[in-house]
């Protein structure tokens, strides 16, 4: 199923990413798809705040590579791959390990990874219309 929104603000984007979170299964990965300030790291925010993680406290984790949130809905795994070159960085990363603990993963710059078959994943596709508006692909 594709659904694609518009979003004329960063809280829209917040607010659908929240909406996303509370349709997730446990495990599931969000493939986060969007040129450089398109706003992956807001819809990030928006599926951190659904779990009661404070928006202040997710940021894209592009020199660390992966943030960790814990909660009491579950922890999220919060990926950039933005720096990532090549498939053994992801293996030294731990990607898949971290995927398959159960917890709710999202992945900034998805196309630099490989997702196992059979992983429960929604990709998102952010797109820039214009200075303000944003075209939010959601396909499951």
């Amino acid at each position: 199923m594709k659904e694609v929104f518009l979003s004329g603000s960063p809280e829209e984007t917040l607010a659908l990413g929240e909406k996303l979170a509370d349709e997730l299964a446990r495990g599931a990965v969000v493939l986060l798809y969007g040129d450089l300030g398109a706003g992956k790291s807001v819809f990030a925010r928006g599926i951190a705040r659904f779990y009661g993680i404070p928006e202040k406290e997710v940021r894209s984790p592009t020199f660390t590579l992966l943030n960790i949130y814990p909660s009491s809905r579950g922890a999220v795994n919060h990926f950039d791959l933005y720096r990532i070159e090549d498939s053994e960085e992801l293996f030294q990363l731990g990607f898949d390990e971290h995927l398959e603990e159960g917890a709710v993963s999202i992945v900034e710059w998805a196309e630099k990874a490989e997702i196992p078959p059979g992983t429960d994943k929604v990709m998102v596709i952010i797109t820039l219309v214009d200075e303000t508006t944003r075209a939010i692909t959601i396909e499951r």
